[in-house]
């Protein structure tokens, strides 16, 4: 008798909050590359019945899925490097790898990067005088919004900008 295996996996990423990055659907994926702190749904379509499947860490570490129709969903939180594969359990009772083994791997958050584009160098400035400004923010995860902080006569200044558009 051959025994029901993972014919596919599929993945919902929700990234950190402080990303704003919208949810990733992953279809027929397995392999898990993000940011630390994303939740990832992994959903496993079988070839056949099992009475339970399970997420197996590369460490032992066991999280039961919940059954969805013929499918097992369950949760993996990204926390550091690691893999794990799907297990199940047979009608008859019978416990066995189910799929091949995925990759988690955890990206690094860079940090933002901010560049004036004009005025473009030091220009001195007269009492009345205004001096027009135009920076610019990136992020790999997107920004959000930016302030600029500046002194006049030692006195501390705070320009806020509005939102921008994530980039």
């Amino acid at each position: 008798v051959d025994l029901p295996y993972v014919k596919q996996l599929d993945l919902i990423l929700n990234f950190p909050a402080f990303t704003n990055l919208p949810t990733k659907t992953v279809e027929d994926g397995g392999d898990i590359a993000a940011l630390k702190g994303t939740a990832a749904t992994i959903t496993a379509k079988l070839t056949g019945k099992v009475r339970s499947a399970r997420i197996v860490y590369a460490d032992g570490k066991k999280v039961e899925m919940r059954a969805q129709g013929s499918d097992f969903v369950g949760e993996l939180a990204v926390t550091g490097d690691t893999s794990y594969y799907i297990e199940l359990v047979s009608t008859d009772g019978e416990t066995y790898r189910g799929s091949n083994e995925y990759d988690v791997s955890v990206l690094e958050d860079q940090p933002p990067s901010v560049s004036f584009d004009k005025p473009g160098r030091d220009k001195k400035a007269t009492n009345l005088e205004e001096v027009f400004t135009q920076a610019r923010a990136e992020d790999d995860y997107g920004v959000v919004s930016m302030d600029l902080h500046f002194s006049v006569n030692g006195g501390d200044c705070v320009i806020h900008s509005r939102p921008v558009a994530a980039q």
